[in-house]
């Protein structure tokens, strides 16, 4: 396997700014400017909207860090060990070609948030927060972010902020069960990414959830896509593109398909796709409620 993966290292920009943040003993507002100044990065969306994201995160963790510095310091990545899983990740998902892969590391604000990026050159970067690997959820999440990176090569799919709903949904979905593979035996919000209260909060609200988001699929705004994942979607709630995704190909696969199969779609393909068996979904679970209550 000719995998090329180059690695990347944010520490030494946080390290740089937590020192001067440290040093003089600013308040939260001249902390921001020292953060934008010398680091500048965060798991957050871009525009407007991210930044005042990344401003909240900081001041929520700022506290945080001191816990966690010395582990910081001295963390280093394995990168041998990041290889081996993308060979996992390429099998469940019947991938066979070479992938290329910028593997940046940073220091982020104790939410567990990866996320994919494209680069310069026309790859990719698998961008992976550090100051959380001590949690077993780390593990996870790295193959989680690396079933995104086959997925996008599998089948086309753009690595930019903005794409369709449609496209949102089956992506955290197929990430979400791949990682229920090869991590199998964890609680369905260790997949997920989020806790038992959202678990129980979604599952009242399953079908309102399901059909809020189908006269949405076909948008890609990043008004949309901010919705769907960090904002409140349809119904109240963060992250709902992961647990919608999560119910879809739970369904898909009971219905006969695999992920290898679904991760062979072609974005322009899955607001139809996506919408079919999205609808026939909730229509079967209404159908299940209205015959329980004859």
């Amino acid at each position: 396997m000719l995998d090329h993966i180059e690695v990347q290292d944010f520490r030494q920009r946080f390290l740089s700014f937590y020192k001067k943040a440290i040093e003089t003993e600013v308040d939260s507002e001249e902390r921001w400017k020292l953060w934008k100044e010398h680091y500048g990065f965060a798991a957050v969306p871009p525009g407007t909207e991210g930044e005042k994201l990344a401003r909240q995160l900081l001041d929520n963790c700022w506290e945080q860090y001191e816990q966690h510095i010395d582990d910081i310091i001295s963390w280093n990545p394995d990168q041998a060990a990041i290889k081996d899983k993308l060979g996992e990740v390429k099998q469940v998902l019947g991938f066979k070609d070479d992938i290329t892969l910028l593997l940046l590391f940073f220091v982020g604000n104790f939410e567990g948030n990866a996320f994919i990026a494209p680069t310069e050159d026309g790859n990719m970067a698998l961008c992976f927060p550090i100051e959380t690997q001590s949690n077993r959820d780390s593990e996870i999440l790295i193959y989680h972010e690396l079933a995104h990176v086959v997925h996008f090569h599998k089948a086309d799919i753009s690595t930019n902020w903005e794409r369709t709903i449609a496209s949102t949904i089956l992506q955290e979905g197929i990430a979400i069960h791949t990682s229920r593979v090869l991590v199998p035996g964890r609680n369905l919000v260790e997949y997920t990414g989020n806790d038992d209260q959202w678990l129980t909060l979604c599952n009242e609200k399953e079908l309102e959830i399901l059909s809020g988001a189908i006269p949405f699929l076909e948008k890609s705004d990043s008004e949309s896509v901010f919705r769907f994942t960090a904002g409140e979607g349809t119904c109240g709630f963060q992250n709902e593109a992961y647990y919608i995704g999560w119910k879809l190909v739970e369904h898909l696969l009971e219905k006969g398909m695999s992920l290898i199969d679904l991760a062979g779609f072609h974005e322009p393909a899955l607001p139809g796709f996506v919408a079919t068996h999205l609808n026939q979904y909730v229509e079967s679970k209404w159908s299940d409620y209205v015959y329980q209550d004859i």
